[in-house]
């Protein structure tokens, strides 16, 4: 196992997707005469099945019961479990489809229709198991399955024919080692006993290889070793000895398996992630061989009777330490402190456990069908979720073993299918809880030690046929909880008939950072050291696993703080330990990343209540929460302890969770140091100096969101209430992002506070309201136009004909301003497209929408040709967008911000990054909001993201991995699509995609049209925006990593993570330097610090203030307006300093001279002798692109300060 290599599951490929659609379609062709058909001779059938499932089912056992002894030859094996395999995949074949359109329906497809309806979710799920299962079901390769064969056979007769040696002390036998290491951490040279190796007395190979329930993929070959009896003595059982002469018996194959030409490397690796049961690791040299072969050892013949190693028992009577000899403590009864761990390991190496299980497993895929499919479909679920090769993990070999003990429960039927296990094993595994009521396999003993013994002693009982070896005994409560919760997200997933749960079950990776909401990093070290100091005695059958100890107190604490708050605390599961054997072992890392997934609902109250303060529980109450705990009065006259959390603004009331977790981490133990990664983000979309009730605080924006909505509300009020107006106002809708609480940087109230060296000056009488900048000094701060659609009353006077229709605007436009200023005493400055109206400090720019007049424009379309016809569409486009899109999409979105109150943060988090990589002139706005309402809407297979952070996560993996070239992403808000729509829009997807954008985003009100992205991205850019996506995304599992691994500290260093909002001048071609003082967004930069200056006086002005004066954005239209055929641009709208160019890959093509339409060309001069002179069809240019760059500069006289070439266009 080693380092988790990386799922390599590949989703099928076009011509195999073509396949699954063609069937499904023939399937569903089929259907109606299934309905029909009464009289199938299913009885017939179903007996042929039964005869073919279970005959020669004794025979059958007895093969593998030989395979497993191996005493003949490693070929007989290998024949056996290829006849088995052959014969399963003859039953699963197919009839052949006979040629013909109109074909009549066979027996055996209306047969597999009936089978499909009644045994899986559907049709299309049903071929994509199908395709799975072939994609990685173990398969004979010839020289590949040749090549191991022969290596497993020399390896064995190597193994058997090995020297004896003579004994040795175990202190002799340690001191000895030279060139191999001893795999343990214990001393070994303590102890009583003596050491000597015999060479094994058999050679087993167990494990999913024998049973070809491998994926292919990645698998390993597991080889089970007996050591003879004569290795041990009989008390060896005690006191760790048969753990250190274990340890002794693999050094000494390990120094033999190093000079093995076969073995390329040897290695020592945890068993499962357990310390105390390290194993042998062996990359063969021959590259064919692509597996990793595994050698476990264990002893046939128990070292003591049974009873003896009950989890209730002592088998540990002393043990040294650093000096320091642990004895146990005797109880009231004199019995001595047991140690359940360490007998549960001597069980399963002891008594031939591995064996029976194998039989066991063996018998179960014989008796059910699709056993083997169903477990391989489990395996590559856990695979997918990282339980699989994790310490303490939910192993593949437990989830065997879980579906053989259904199949003994009646639980499962050996006619189900594949899928039908799959939805029983997760309800299963979903609605029980094998921490409190543990479960025990069929054991024919009486005097076994009942499941109550294991439940008192382990965290997660599952006790296996033999009644003595708990399966679960090295499985932590977390992992379980975890294996638990995810379990019910593929139910919920399986029941969701509108989203393709397939992909998401067993194609999608599901990695921790991005499934847990909220992060957390702790040092156990100072809790490792105190809890060896006060539970000496604990240490005796915890000696290997005080990480896990004192995690498991850690998070019994934080589950009970976060109990109403979380739906699951995890761990980031360890990598399993593998290590040359010539290396000594490393400690476990003491370090540890704690992952909550939070319950939105009520993760954020503020208010911890607690019982009556006159019960019994409020003193136990009051103890947990410590000084933070108080006795308060609530509206209903009751009185109870409760912990109030701070939260005067939003993004205060969104670390509560945070302050609860560092408080009682301080208050049980004493930490101080904990690190929550990706808490710091939150500070790009920070806007400071928000005054609360009390203090002036940073908040992140929400505030200022609501003030703009508020002050909105009140503006539409007044606008109703001019009665006056030829038409009352009807509707009042706003569509700037600050509507979809969507907006990066909310505005500001404009107070009307100007310093007398200020650069605004008021204009003279021709409009004497309104500021405008100067030309000397810096420029204003950005003040936003906030954009609204307002409707009329229905009128039939409307005119038909578009400028008259304009003119009218027009005048509503100047008769509003007008009320308002006579009526309401609110400033408006009307023009001809729409009136600016200030109001609290804030403007609103207001449009009239007249449904007829996108109507009108679609019918003047067939007048117009040409250049004139494409300019009227985009223009129709735009205003069908903007009057009745948009407003639409607007409402839509902020409710999804009430039901979800992370999206308004995560979405602006997200626009935060795309800008400052200089992409925010490349995609809308409001596409970026669809793509992250789509984490929201579809969010399997995670929960919904509770945090900005997490959301700026799975944007990133989103943008980096969604294949836009071939499906479109469809935001289905509010379940609006139905399956015909989304079918629809899915096949005219297909159809058009040579004509449709680079990206296509729809949603109910774009069902077809990409509005969002009809000009922007380009393929290139597209490209170049997933590259940085999948960049950043790396950089920020790095730097959860960092803190995984201890190698930063709160107090000593920060995690930088503003990194990912730097964007990197290599990916650009030329670079324009902008003058900061011409920068209206500055104070929005990532790294922009407000130099200290002389505070001047200020003078009070009611006037209109300069609105959406942003001179760099200006400058950007202008440069794209002309230059968009030469060069691609790219700025950082919130503060940036510089705009990037990337010229386009033609640009030094030579082409012929044409009069009207060359700009900033030159002739292309050929080396070579003087020819005579050209006509002008004759002449080739190219661009000047020197020339180009000195336009670049004339245009931006002022405000660009230098331009920078770092790549010539010919390079």
């Amino acid at each position: 196992m080693g380092k988790r290599s990386k799922s390599t599951l590949k989703k099928p490929s076009a011509p195999k997707k073509a396949k699954l659609h063609e069937q499904e379609a023939v399937l569903s062709d089929v259907q109606e005469a299934v309905l029909s058909d009464e009289d199938l001779e299913t009885e017939e059938r179903e007996s042929t099945v039964n005869e073919s499932v279970y005959q020669d089912g004794t025979d059958n056992v007895e093969v593998i019961g030989e395979s497993a002894n191996w005493t003949d030859d490693v070929e007989e094996n290998m024949e056996n479990t290829a006849a088995i395999h052959v014969a399963r995949s003859e039953m699963s074949e197919k009839p052949a489809v006979s040629p013909g359109l109109y074909r009549p329906v066979t027996r055996e497809e209306v047969q597999m229709l009936k089978e499909t309806e009644n045994l899986y979710q559907s049709n299309l799920f049903r071929l994509q198991i199908n395709e799975l299962l072939e994609e990685v079901s173990p398969k004979y390769k010839g020289y590949k399955e040749a090549n191991l064969e022969e290596f497993l056979k020399t390896l064995k007769k190597y193994l058997t024919d090995l020297p004896s040696t003579k004994e040795k002390t175990l202190s002799e036998a340690v001191s000895s080692l030279k060139s191999v290491k001893y795999p343990l951490l214990l001393d070994g040279t303590d102890g009583k006993g003596w050491y000597k190796f015999v060479a094994p007395s058999s050679v087993r190979i167990i494990g999913s290889w024998i049973l070809k329930s491998y994926c292919r993929k990645s698998f390993n070959v597991d080889i089970a070793i007996e050591m003879p009896s004569e290795c041990f003595q009989k008390k060896d059982y005690m006191n760790y000895r048969y753990i250190k002469k274990r340890a002794l018996y693999l050094c000494t194959l390990a120094k033999h398996l190093r000079k093995l030409e076969i073995c390329k490397k040897v290695y020592f690796e945890q068993f499962h992630g357990d310390p105390l049961r390290p194993i042998i690791s062996i990359t063969p040299s021959d590259e064919s061989i692509s597996c990793s072969v595994r050698i476990v050892p264990y002893i046939s013949d128990c070292l003591t009777k049974t009873s003896r190693l009950a989890p209730d028992r002592n088998s540990v009577r002393e043990l040294s330490m650093d000096g320091v000899t642990i004895t146990p403590k005797r109880s009231g009864d004199d019995i001595l402190t047991a140690t359940p761990k360490y007998n549960n390991k001597l069980i399963l190496d002891t008594t031939g456990l591995y064996v029976k299980h194998l039989e066991e497993i063996y018998i179960a895929s014989q008796e059910c069908e699709a056993f083997s499919d169903a477990l391989l479909l489990l395996k590559i679920w856990l695979k997918q979720r990282q339980f699989d090769q994790a310490a303490g993990s939910f192993s593949g070999f437990i989830t065997s073993m879980l579906l053989v003990y259904l199949l003994q429960q009646k639980k499962l039927t050996p006619k189900m299918s594949s899928y039908q296990i799959l939805r029983v094993t997760w309800q299963f595994l979903a609605s029980s809880d094998w921490s409190k009521d543990g479960i025990a396999m069929t054991s024919l003993s009486n005097r076994v030690p009942p499941v109550s013994s294991f439940q008192s002693t382990f965290d997660v009982v599952f006790v296996d046929s033999s009644g003595l070896y708990n399966l679960c005994g090295d499985v932590s409560l977390a992992n379980y909880r975890h294996v638990q919760y995810e379990a019910k997200q593929a139910l919920t997933l399986l029941d969701d008939r509108a989203i393709n749960s397939f992909e998401m079950l067993f194609m999608t990776p599901v990695n921790f950072y991005e499934s847990c909401h909220l992060l957390c990093c702790i040092d156990l070290s100072p809790l490792a050291t105190k809890y060896c100091e006060d539970h000496v005695v604990d240490l005796l059958d915890n000696v290997a696993n005080v990480r896990e100890k004192v995690l498991q107190e850690v998070l019994a604490v934080l589950r009970e703080g976060m109990q109403q708050r979380s739906h699951l605390v995890a761990v980031k599961p360890q990598e399993v330990a593998k290590w040359l054997v010539s290396k000594v072992p490393t400690s476990a890392n003491l370090c540890a990343t704690l992952g909550f997934i939070l319950d939105a609902s009520c993760a954020f109250n503020p208010l911890n209540k607690g019982p009556p303060a006159d019960s019994k529980e409020a003193l136990q109450f009051s103890k947990f929460w410590g000084d933070k705990c108080q006795v308060r009065r609530f509206q209903d006259g009751s009185i109870n302890e409760a912990v109030l959390w701070s939260s005067e603004t939003m993004a205060e009331k969104r670390t509560i969770p945070q302050q609860i977790i560092a408080h009682l981490l301080k208050l049980h133990f004493g930490m101080t140091d904990v690190v929550f990664p990706g808490i710091p983000l939150e500070a790009l979309i920070t806007l400071p100096d928000y005054k609360t009730t009390e203090t002036i605080r940073e908040a992140t924006g929400e505030e200022h969101i609501k003030d703009v909505i508020q002050v909105f509300s009140s503006l539409a009020s007044d606008l109703r209430r001019l009665d006056t107006l030829p038409l009352m106002v009807n509707t009042f809708q706003g569509t700037s992002p600050v509507f979809r609480y969507t907006e990066v940087f909310p505005p500001i109230k404009w107070s009307g506070h100007i310093s007398r060296q200020s650069i605004t000056r008021p204009i003279g009488s021709a409009q004497s309201k309104c500021f405008y900048p100067s030309s000397v000094g810096p420029v204003p701060k950005h003040l936003p136009a906030l954009e609204a659609i307002c409707t009329l009353e229905y009128s039939a006077k409307w005119p038909n004909n578009l400028s008259a229709i304009l003119h009218i605007k027009t005048a509503f436009y100047a008769r509003i301003a007008e009320e308002l200023s006579t009526v309401k005493g609110i400033l408006a400055s009307p023009t001809s497209d729409f009136v600016d109206i200030l109001k609290n400090g804030f403007v609103f720019r207001v449009r009239i929408a007249y449904e007829r007049e996108v109507l009108l424009m679609k019918n003047e379309l067939k007048f117009k040709s040409g250049e004139n016809l494409k300019r009227y569409k985009s223009a129709v486009r735009t205003a069908e967008m903007e009057t009745m899109i948009k407003p639409k999409l607007t409402s839509a979105l902020s409710s999804i911000h009430h039901q979800y109150p992370s999206y308004g943060s995560g979405a602006r988090l997200c626009k935060r990054w795309l800008a400052s990589q200089m992409f925010a002139n490349h995609l809308s706005e409001e596409a970026v909001d669809l793509m992250v309402a789509s984490l929201y809407i579809s969010p399997g297979p995670h929960s919904s993201p509770a945090t900005p952070e997490c959301t700026l996560l799975r944007f990133l993996k989103l943008f980096k991995d969604f294949d836009w070239n071939s499906k479109p992403l469809i935001v289905n808000i509010n379940g609006d699509m139905t399956a015909t729509d989304i079918a629809e829009a899915e096949e005219c997807f297909s159809v058009q995609r040579a004509s449709l954008p680079a990206m296509v985003i729809l949603s109910p009100y774009n069902k077809q049209e990409p509005y969002w992205t009809k000009e922007k991205p380009l393929d290139p850019v597209l490209l170049h925006m997933q590259l940085i996506a999948k960049k950043a995304y790396e950089v920020l599992l790095n730097q959860f990593n960092l803190c995984k691994e201890g190698r930063i500290r709160s107090e000593t260093a920060s995690l930088d993570f503003k990194q990912i909002f730097r964007s990197s001048p290599s990916a650009f071609d030329a670079m324009i330097y902008l003058n900061p003082k011409c920068l209206s967004r500055r104070h929005h930069g990532v790294d922009w610090m407000e130099m200290p200056s002389k505070k001047a006086s200020l003078e009070v002005y009611h006037h209109f203030p300069v609105v959406d004066f942003d001179p760099v954005q200006n400058y950007l239209i202008e440069l794209e307006g002309v230059y968009s055929e030469y060069a691609a641009f790219f700025y950082d709208k919130y503060g940036g300093s510089k705009i990037g160019i990337i010229w386009k890959p033609n640009i030094n093509k030579p082409r012929p001279f044409r009069v009207s339409k060359e700009v900033c060309m030159k002739e292309v001069e050929k080396k070579g002798k003087k020819k005579k002179p050209k006509t002008k069809d004759q002449i080739e240019v190219v661009t000047d692109v020197e020339a180009i760059l000195q336009d670049f500069h004339l245009l931006g006289h002022g405000l660009v300060t230098l331009i920078e070439v770092l790549r010539h266009p010919e390079e």
